[in-house]
């Protein structure tokens, strides 16, 4: 290494593709979406996008249709969106708490974070929730 230059900083910030499949490709994991580090939610969507990716070819496949047709991208593209952008805003919206300096709002977040502590079945619904296990797509 040489010059390694001034300290910098970078905002946390999440982004998503447009459309996660077209032109015969379906985008998988960060080539898709992009989330702050917080509670492993890039990985857990990462791991879906490759279940919905393997679900759909495999359905088509045992049809005998086309892994990349039209229908087939259309669909994924349609499920991960239903699953990433819910997850997307709530994860903003938990960085934003982390990073606001707001009084209340950091006592709200506190709470929440106490109650999902203290009370199991609260607990194991938002694992169910971050892990995507809560209801079917």
């Amino acid at each position: 290494m040489s010059d390694i230059g001034p300290r910098q900083s970078f905002p946390m910030a999440g982004a998503r593709a447009l459309s996660f499949a077209r032109d015969r490709v379906m985008l998988i994991g960060e080539t898709a979406h992009v989330v702050p580090p917080i509670g492993a939610q890039g990985l857990n969507m990462s791991f879906r996008d490759a279940a919905d990716a393997i679900a759909l070819a495999a359905s088509a496949r045992a049809a005998g249709d086309d892994i990349a047709s039209a229908k087939v991208l259309s669909d994924y593209d349609r499920r991960r969106k239903l699953d990433v952008r819910p997850r997307q805003a709530v994860i903003d919206l938990m960085n934003r708490s982390l990073l606001s300096g707001f009084l209340p709002l950091e006592a709200e977040r506190a709470a929440g974070l106490a109650a999902l502590a203290s009370f199991g079945p609260l607990r194991r619904f938002a694992m169910s929730i971050g892990l995507g296990t809560a209801a079917p797509q």
